[in-house]
């Protein structure tokens, strides 16, 4: 798979993100662990921004709100508002 460059963020917010992340729901613990090997200017999967991406738009499970609203701070810390 193609590895592609993050740009620059603050590791301290970002491993305090992933850190609610994983204590949000069950099924976040792999993807979280996955996400605690990204550091500014590094590389990562796509299928990593794939994956967190999901997590931004589940919609119809209640018990995912807070995954997905913890999700989409990665996203707009690491990569932005626009993808």
């Amino acid at each position: 798979m193609e590895i592609t460059n993050l740009g620059d963020f603050d590791l301290e917010t970002f491993n305090d993100l992933v850190d609610k992340f994983e204590k949000s729901h069950i099924q976040t613990k792999k993807l979280a662990a996955r996400l605690r090997q990204w550091k500014p200017g590094g590389k990562f999967e796509p299928k990593d921004k794939s994956d967190l991406m999901e997590y931004c738009i589940i919609a119809g499970d209640e018990g995912r709100r807070p995954a997905r609203i913890i999700a989409r701070q990665i996203r707009n810390l690491v990569f932005g508002k626009t993808i």
